[in-house]
């Protein structure tokens, strides 16, 4: 079966004290960097919980789901009414993050959904859903394949899959998954399901020709076990790593830049650097002088911004505070960030344009805190 799927040269997965540090590699080159707690202290993005109505307002409902802040539903007029004390089934849409309703602990839907490798499952919704990646004859393909099934989304992977008999084994097995959720559910309020971790849904979603090079053996036997039981992956090009001089990342050359993370300066070649600064309403990139010229520092500066958009996760508001940029570079210098933004976009990034006040801006869904702000909290325990 060959899917097409995100297309890595390899995937890094290196054990530190208390957190799994997993890096994506594309022609030999960092891509991309994640982190994952081997301790799960709060709430995660899709963890499926048996809550319970506490209180409700015009706005909101407050959902205790047995963590330490109740979770919070937006009300929707069209959707029945809630009474409090009313026990319900909800799913984290939203990871407690620092904006303006972080206080109210992290959001949440009744849109429950369980997501495979081809397709999503939507137990409450009777409607059949395709990825806008997807060709009008695959759709139609798939569209005869499913015929009267219902309460699925086929996502992109589903493209190029030449047995499409995998798809009803997935479909098979997410339907069985939710049986089991909604049977065994608890009489508390508490998790009923914890949502894949990020080293799961890489390995998911992961091109399965991808290498998966381990340095710890118990995770690497941990993975296998995973895919194998939920035959979502294939484990074929996991090895374990041999260096007994030198840590992973050290041997592939990406430590600097791990660390580097965490590090509001970033070095420019050009003699100037960046300044990241993120606040709780947006995330401030400060482009700053060097040796060439301003509209020199400004072009070269566009790359690197761009990379560390990526490597950081950094989402949401975004403002970019170019070198001393005259009124008549900035046509050029969007044209020239929108063109190296295409290649790369892998968090749906919009550019909005120009503010009174200079700054180019930006903007892309907040779901997750950035990696940095990740990496500086990996320390708090849960209370």
């Amino acid at each position: 079966m060959k899917v097409n799927s995100k297309q890595f040269d390899s995937l890094l997965v290196s054990r530190d004290s208390s957190f799994l540090k997993i890096a994506s590699l594309k022609n030999g080159k960092i891509w991309q960097f994640f982190y994952q707690p081997l301790a799960k202290y709060k709430p995660s993005q899709d963890d499926i919980y048996l809550g319970k109505v506490i209180r409700i307002t015009p706005q909101f409902i407050w959902v205790d789901i047995g963590e330490k802040n109740p979770g919070v539903l937006k009300r929707k007029l069209k959707e029945k009414p809630l009474t409090e004390g009313q026990r319900i089934i909800v799913q984290i849409s939203k990871e407690e993050i620092n904006d303006i309703v972080s206080h109210k602990g992290s959001r949440l839907t009744q849109n429950i959904y369980i997501a495979g490798k081809f397709c999503i499952y939507h137990p409450f919704n009777k409607n059949i859903f395709f990825s806008k990646n997807l060709s009008a004859i695959t759709k139609q393909k798939l569209s005869a394949f499913i015929g009267k099934e219902t309460g699925f989304t086929l996502r992109t992977s589903s493209e190029s899959l030449m047995d499409i008999s995998g798809l009803q084994k997935e479909m098979d097995h997410l339907r069985e998954s939710w049986k089991f959720i909604s049977q065994t559910s608890q009489l508390r309020t508490g998790l009923i399901k914890s949502a894949p971790t990020r080293l799961e849904r890489l390995l998911r979603d992961t091109d399965p020709t991808t290498e998966v090079i381990f340095d710890d053996a118990g995770i690497l036997a941990s993975s296998k076990k995973h895919l194998t039981e939920t035959d979502l992956g294939a484990t074929n090009n996991f090895r374990l790593a041999s260096l007994k001089e030198q840590p992973l990342f050290e041997f592939f050359g990406i430590q600097d830049d791990w660390e580097m993370l965490t590090e509001p300066l970033v070095p420019l070649s050009t003699g100037g650097n960046l300044y990241i600064e993120e606040t709780a309403s947006a995330t401030i990139i400060d482009v700053n002088g060097g040796e060439k010229s301003p509209e020199e520092i400004n072009f070269e500066a566009v790359n690197p911004i761009i990379q560390q958009i990526r490597l950081r996760q950094l989402s949401g508001n975004i403002f970019i505070d170019f070198v001393r940029i005259s009124s008549s570079s900035r046509k050029k210098l969007l044209i020239d960030f929108e063109n190296h933004l295409k290649n790369e976009n892998s968090q749906g990034v919009k550019i909005l344009g120009w503010s009174h006040l200079g700054f180019l801006e930006l903007q892309s869904p907040k779901h997750y805190d950035s990696l940095t702000k990740q990496l500086n909290q990996k320390s708090t325990p849960k209370n």
